[in-house]
């Protein structure tokens, strides 16, 4: 090749490989600082798309999450509700079994005790809430649960419909028979174990939502942590990797820097040539 005092072909040459270098090492640096080798849409636009995909489904996750844990709390606070409620009638039976025996002649205690259950029950029936929700009188009707990432389908559980009425109305039909006497005695204890039974299988369709819960949670977080590794895979920069290409960067930034140095030698040896 010759020698040009209008052209420095080296030159240009050198200088377009060090601005490419120069450009490689300023992008390693920012992947470095920011840890991500994804930072705008221009380094990878298919694994943006793929990375924002995955970011998505990861965040509806980390909210289904939450959503279902608040679901859980409420059914809860109505399942600690009915444990009360079972240890009322448990003793509203024994004041039935005491005022059933023959030895008795003053019932005014038992009535008044048992009045004081039955009212009992209905208040913790009618006062147990979650915000403005009346859990366990029958009307709380559907409460949905956004229980995954996406819309409708399976992703929405109804836990409304385990919440039944747990009143002393709910649980046996009518106000429960006052025992004044060693008949109605034994009426009240037949009333008192048919609202057990009665509670018992409320409690039960509250437990077998209780577990659907969890067992939806379990898959959720699953879901979520797997989402969330497979976005840091596309997203994020492997630091080992990046340091070695910073490090052979800075080597060929350094060597274009010094061979640019030597193509802008060449004019002044041409010059030397007309000497």
């Amino acid at each position: 090749m010759g020698l040009f005092l209008n052209t420095n072909v080296a030159s240009l040459n050198a200088q377009r490989n060090f601005y490419g270098v120069t450009a490689a090492l300023n992008k390693s640096i920012e992947r470095l600082s920011t840890g991500f080798k994804i930072n705008s849409a221009a380094d990878n636009p298919g694994s943006l798309l793929l990375a924002n995909h995955l970011q998505s489904r990861h965040r509806g996750f980390a909210v289904a999450e939450s959503n279902i844990l608040q679901g859980q709390n409420l059914l809860k606070i109505a399942d600690g509700a009915m444990m009360s409620i079972q240890d009322d009638l448990q003793r509203l039976r024994e004041l039935a079994l005491e005022a059933s025996n023959g030895t008795v002649t003053d019932f005014s205690a038992y009535e008044e005790e048992a009045a004081q259950i039955s009212a009992n029950i209905d208040a913790i029936a009618n006062g147990t809430t979650y915000g403005s929700t009346v859990l366990l009188a029958g009307g709380a009707g559907a409460i949905n649960i956004q229980a995954g990432a996406e819309s409708g389908g399976t992703n929405v559980i109804n836990i409304g419909a385990s919440l039944t009425n747990n009143t002393v109305t709910g649980l046996n039909g009518a106000a429960f028979t006052s025992p004044n006497n060693q008949a109605n005695a034994q009426t009240l204890l037949g009333e008192v174990d048919g609202a057990l039974a009665q509670l018992a299988e409320n409690q039960a369709t509250l437990g077998g939502m209780m577990n659907q819960l969890s067992n939806r949670l379990e898959f959720v977080q699953i879901s979520k942590e797997n989402y969330a590794a497979s976005e840091g895979v596309v997203r994020n920069v492997d630091v080992a990797a990046e340091t070695s290409r910073l490090t052979q960067l800075q080597v060929l930034q350094q060597a274009s820097a010094l061979a640019l140095a030597q193509a802008n030698q060449a004019p002044a040896i041409a010059l030397r040539l007309l000497q």
